[in-house]
């Protein structure tokens, strides 16, 4: 009986070994996602380069939310340059940084 208890137990605590690396990779590519827009500095090409991390995001379902409601932010961002580089007036402008800033503070944590 003492070992089909102690098995039990290292079939228990190999299982959370094995399921640990996933949370680990999770946060990777949240770290990946955030340091890549921190270093996009508003730069319409860098941004899109940081989608291809936000696609693989939104197939993990933990992180599926976060990343629908980046590519939101993103695409609103990319919409804001499109609409400065056909000559708006700096409200535009204004809306834009808004919009940047919100993305880099929703990814410093």
């Amino acid at each position: 009986m003492k070992k089909i208890v102690l098995i039990a137990m290292m079939a228990t605590a190999l299982t959370a070994c094995v399921q640990q690396p996933a949370p680990k990779e999770d946060s990777r590519l949240k770290e990946a996602y955030s340091a890549c827009i921190n270093t996009a500095e508003g730069s319409p090409e860098k941004i899109e380069a940081c989608q291809s991390v936000l696609n693989v995001l939104k197939k993990e379902k933990t992180h599926e939310q976060f990343a629908t409601q980046e590519n939101v932010r993103v695409m609103d961002y990319q919409a804001c340059i499109q609409a400065r580089k056909t000559g708006n007036d700096q409200e535009v402008a204004t809306r834009c940084d808004k919009i940047w800033q919100e993305i880099r503070s929703n990814n410093s944590h």
